[in-house]
């Protein structure tokens, strides 16, 4: 049983450790696309009321997404960047997922295969 528990426990960090890396080499590249818009939003909320971060938001993004909002606005508003930001939820998601998929036993080969696969 021990040994199965380390066996995840390294299973998970080697996929939030290689998430984190891919990210953050990777995040700095993808500026096109809705890139452009997602990170002009999050420039213009920084040092902005929840309220005022929210109007901007809108008006780059053209679209409601409550949870994304929030979480930029939060992440613009204590200095942190947009790519550190992104890359740390990325890690935090891709391991939950990885743990999901561990509770309900999905062979590790699988695992690596469906959080590569569906991050990239």
């Amino acid at each position: 049983m021990q040994g199965k528990i380390k066996s995840q426990t390294l299973l998970l960090f080697l996929i939030g450790f290689a998430t984190f890396i891919f990210s953050i080499f990777v995040a700095p590249f993808h500026v096109n696309g809705d890139q452009v818009h997602y990170s002009a939003a999050y420039k213009s909320m920084e040092g902005l009321n929840l309220n005022d971060g929210l109007i901007v938001y809108q008006s780059h993004i053209f679209t409601s997404e409550p949870v994304h909002f929030f979480v930029s606005w939060f992440f613009a508003n204590i200095g942190i960047s947009k790519n550190i930001a992104m890359t740390t939820l990325n890690t935090i998601l891709a391991i939950l997922f990885a743990k999901i998929l561990l509770i309900r036993k999905y062979p590790k080969w699988l695992i690596l295969i469906l959080i590569f696969n569906s991050y990239l």
